[in-house]
């Protein structure tokens, strides 16, 4: 190749070359800075050249908020004032200003691009995007007429209508100075795209309304009618569910009542109730409007189908619809109308929150029953057994949810309806001093309960049969209640709610659980009885009974023994599992009573001293009487009797009257007291009879 040739190809070779180096240079560019904003780009001082869409968006916004909060200087009249350029509703066009500064840079082909790229490298050009603004001319409107109210002594007026004692009355126009709100208007959109916050004076001048006071005579005189009508008797405003009705006497109405142009050259009027006056009057009486939120709520009727009663959330009365509410009721012919409530705080239970709940299908519904009527220790088991029913009722356990009968109704106390009756004390069924017999019997309930948790097949948590054996229960498969143990406690493993329903009657306690177990099936089964332990006996004491008599059996004996129970579950696939429980009953003992000094050394009602028994004493002589009373043990205590009575003559120096009565028991040295007659004759009279002389 001549020296020529190389010299030419070397020439061509090296500006290719570099425009493919600069070419393959702008597209890394263009690929890695795609979604920024390209270049130079300042608006208002703030930079947005480099940043992403969305940061240059949120920098607009903070732009926005900060022009926004910088306040105006303005002058009306020689007074000052501030204005916030947000209290004219004042905002910059964010999109229109992003898509011109996404633009910079990607103006044109692809050429274009490129010399706008080959440009910047050497400095190339600033954009600064043209800022965008809006404002409120309704709201500056308002301003301006607050500034004259506040800083000119004679404003014009244009005149209107007021309401006087629940009458329209004119209010007539005046000429004086007023704000130019046109050129106003100008000189503050200007000054809100300042931002050296050059403070502006308004121009003011002299203004002559244009309507005649006999113009608002005419308009006055056509509403006076429809003012009055407004006014003319009470207004109702109600709500049915729950049951809400609120009274507005003529006097408030009249208070309230206000009217108004509908625009300043309009002759038309239209009224208005002023809510000031209507909410202070509501705010008083708000414990009777209000209403706490109320929980959706599953029932079971009597057919053992269910129902799902709605939930609402807390009504509150809505002050911002009273006054309006009001003032189309006033219209009706019924002068009522619906009571304006908003929501407040939510159920904890919603309507659709029930329904999701699944609640569809009766899974168990167990019965226990007992004797009915009876003392007042067995009244008060029956009390006590409708009293945890009713507690107990309505109960809803969600699903995953391990549910605690003593948790859910507590301890019971007097105080919440229970009362003391017989409950297992020792070895034996005891009435009525201890504190575990505050609430006796309500073991039949949970029984009842226990039964519904096995049947509807859910996790036994917790429970314990009781220890002595009652036939009115299903053996092995029942429940004692105590506090804080022993307790009732199950877990309701299904994908489904379970409601517990429960009705309690003088003779039966029944539980019902309502759910949806997927289909399970359950079956019990029962062992044999074994392991068998002799009762003994007990003994009780009677301080009325003789201590030399035989001891009186009040309740016979029956042995202990063990038992097993099953569950058998059978799942609609056919798979079976099969659950086990084993218990031991404690004998139940012979129940003797006896006199206390009869008892057990050791025994806490034993008493070391057998009494004797208290001989008659009527009819003794004294020394006979005390003798017989020495050889007891006992004290002697005399009084005496002088006649009359049962003090006659036959009674002399015997004892007539004796405490204790004959039969009672006394220990050594009690005391007997008696009572002595003490009989004297009465003196004889001699009558002497004398004949007179004849």
């Amino acid at each position: 190749m001549s020296k020529q040739l190389r010299t030419t190809l070397i020439a061509i070779a090296v500006p290719v070359a570099l425009i493919v180096w600069a070419t393959a240079v702008f597209a890394m560019d263009r690929a890695s800075n795609g979604g920024e904003v390209l270049g130079s780009v300042s608006v208002a001082g703030t930079d947005l050249g480099g940043l992403s869409e969305a940061e240059a968006r949120r920098a607009l916004l903070d732009l926005q908020e900060r022009l926004s909060t910088d306040p105006i200087t303005v002058t009306v009249a020689g007074d000052t004032f501030s204005l916030l350029p947000s209290e004219v509703g004042f905002s910059i066009d964010v999109e229109s200003v992003l898509e011109e500064a996404m633009s910079h840079g990607r103006r044109g082909g692809v050429a274009g691009q490129f010399g706008w790229w080959l440009g910047s490298l050497a400095g190339g050009d600033t954009l600064s995007p043209t800022l965008v603004t809006g404002y409120s001319r309704a709201a500056l409107d308002q301003v301006l007429d607050r500034w004259v109210i506040e800083s000119i002594d004679n404003p014009a007026y244009e005149g209107g209508v007021e309401v006087v004692g629940g009458r329209v009355a004119p209010v007539y126009p005046k000429t004086g100075i007023g704000i130019d709100n046109d050129e106003s208007a100008r000189l503050v959109a200007a000054a809100l795209v300042d931002f050296t916050r050059t403070p502006i004076e308004l121009p003011t001048q002299v203004i002559t309304p244009t309507r005649t006071p006999a113009e608002l005579d005419a308009i006055v005189a056509r509403y006076e009618a429809e003012a009055a009508d407004l006014i003319d008797s009470p207004v109702t405003l109600s709500w049915l569910t729950p049951p809400v009705s609120v009274k507005f006497d003529q006097a408030l109405l009249s208070e309230s009542l206000r009217a108004r142009l509908v625009s300043p050259d309009s002759d038309e009027l239209e009224f208005y109730f002023d809510a000031d006056p209507l909410i202070t009057y509501l705010l008083g009486i708000r414990d009777q409007i209000e209403q706490p939120p109320v929980d959706a709520k599953i029932v079971a009727r009597m057919d053992e189908q269910l129902t799902i009663i709605p939930g609402r959330s807390e009504l509150l009365i809505d002050e911002s619809a009273v006054a309006g509410a009001l003032l189309q009721a006033s219209r009706s012919a019924t002068k009522a109308g619906a009571f304006p409530f908003k929501e407040g705080t939510p159920p904890n239970l919603s309507t659709q929150e029930a329904e999701d709940l699944h609640v569809d299908t009766l899974l168990y519904r167990a019965t226990t029953y007992f004797p009915c009527c009876g003392d007042q220790t067995n009244l008060n088991r029956i009390q006590n057994i409708k009293r945890i029913a009713e507690e107990v009722d309505g109960a809803l356990v969600m699903p995953g949810e391990t549910w605690s009968l003593n948790e859910y109704v507590g301890q019971r106390t007097i105080e919440d309806g229970y009362a003391r009756a017989g409950a297992i004390i020792g070895p034996i069924v005891q009435c009525c001093d201890n504190a575990a017999n505050i609430g006796g019997g309500v073991s039949q309930f949970a029984t009842t309960l226990y039964n519904a948790v096995f049947f509807s097949g859910v996790k036994d948590i917790a429970h314990t049969p009781h220890t002595l054996y009652f036939s009115r229960y299903p053996m092995g498969r029942e429940a004692t209640l105590g506090y804080p143990t022993p307790d009732v406690v199950f877990q309701n493993n299904t994908d489904a709610a379970i409601l517990i329903d429960t009705d309690a009657d003088d003779t039966s306690v029944t539980v019902r659980f309502y759910g949806n177990n997927g289909g399970l099936e359950v079956e019990s089964g029962l062992s044999d009885q074994r392991n068998f332990v002799d009762a003994g006996e007990v003994y009780q004491a009677d301080p009325t009974m003789d201590p030399n008599g035989e001891p009186r059996e009040t309740h016979g004996s029956a042995p202990g023994f063990t038992v097993t129970v099953f569950r058998y579950i059978t799942y609609p696939d056919g798979e079976q599992t099969t659950e086990t429980w084993v218990w031991t009953y404690d004998p139940y003992p012979a129940v003797f009573e006896v006199h206390p000094c009869k008892l057990p050394p050791g025994h806490d009602d034993y008493e070391p001293s057998c009494p004797a028994g208290v001989p008659s004493l009527l009819g003794l002589k004294e020394r006979a009487a005390k003798d017989q009373i020495q050889a007891g043990g006992w004290t002697a205590a005399v009084s005496y009797v002088q006649n009359g009575g049962t003090c006659t003559e036959a009674d002399n120096e015997k004892v007539i009257n004796q405490n204790p009565e004959a039969g009672s028991f006394l220990l050594p040295e009690e005391e007997v007291k008696i009572t002595i007659c003490q009989w004297t004759a009465p003196p004889t009279t001699t009558t002497t009879t004398t004949v007179p002389d004849s």
